[in-house]
């Protein structure tokens, strides 16, 4: 498989100098895989905090959507009365 260049290469390293390549590459290989499992600084409560607030303001702006909603379909003299009960229902 490899080409007569390659193996004349590959032949001029010594048995001691591939043996320690070799042993930089299995260490370069070990200090990867500890950085990738420590890489991620977010514990799983951190990720249910961040979920529960993306949650919280999507509920937030469900709110504010249903009271247009809710004012596009009365009269305007009602506006005021059905925006005052939606913002006292997010409280």
């Amino acid at each position: 498989f490899f080409s007569t260049a390659a193996t004349d290469k590959m032949a001029i390293v010594s048995a001691g100098a591939w043996a320690e390549l070799t042993a930089q590459v299995t260490a370069l290989q070990q200090e990867v895989d500890t950085l990738k499992t420590a890489g991620n600084p977010m514990t799983n409560a951190d990720l249910d905090t961040l979920w529960l607030m993306l949650c919280a303001i999507v509920v937030f702006f469900m709110q504010t959507g249903f009271t247009m909603l809710e004012c596009g379909s009365c009269r305007a003299k009602n506006v005021v009365n059905i925006v005052f009960k939606n913002s006292m229902d997010a409280c």
